[in-house]
């Protein structure tokens, strides 16, 4: 086993690769503009109540907008859909990113019609932490669709799941 030297943030760093993450995008609709940012820090946290949790940079143009507004939506992405998180991972194309995919507005939320699966939140709870900020949401509708091929980030890398899984990896 390696034991990394340069002190625990790079070690978290390089364990935090080995921990596969369906990739997702978190987006708002505030004030007639809407804003999203890729996301592999998601994960459920109640049924009781249907909640999950959103964690984004505070440096993420979204933010802002999510705090305000106090809704979003997580859009899980499908494998094919690999180009799409990278367009809202880049400042590149900040301010064009939903010129890219099926987006659709409804009942003040934006999200992506053909999405492995939506899921529409309020916010409940901010967190500020370091450099992040923890975004706890509870469900209010939630949509799936297809047979279930998530996009899948690991070790820097995307991945589908049977594609990952046949691996060996």
């Amino acid at each position: 086993m390696a034991l990394v030297q340069d002190g625990v943030p790079k070690a978290l760093r390089h364990a935090m690769r080995r921990f596969a993450a369906t990739v997702s995008i978190v987006t708002v609709r505030q004030g007639g503009r809407s804003y999203g940012v890729s996301a592999t820090a998601v994960t459920s946290v109640s049924l009781a109540p249907p909640s999950l949790l959103a964690i984004l940079s505070s440096k993420a143009s979204a933010l802002e907008p999510l705090l305000e507004s106090r809704r979003f939506c997580v859009n899980f992405l499908k494998a094919e859909q690999e180009d799409l998180s990278r367009v809202f991972a880049s400042k590149q194309f900040a301010g064009r990113r939903f010129e890219y995919g099926n987006w659709t507005e409804s009942d003040g939320y934006v999200y992506l019609s053909d999405a492995q699966a939506n899921v529409f939140c309020e916010l409940r709870e901010s967190i500020a932490f370091g450099t992040h900020v923890l975004c706890l949401g509870q469900a209010e509708r939630v949509q799936f669709a297809g047979p279930v091929n998530p996009l899948i980030y690991l070790n820097g890398r995307y991945f589908s799941a049977p594609e990952y899984i046949g691996s060996g990896a």
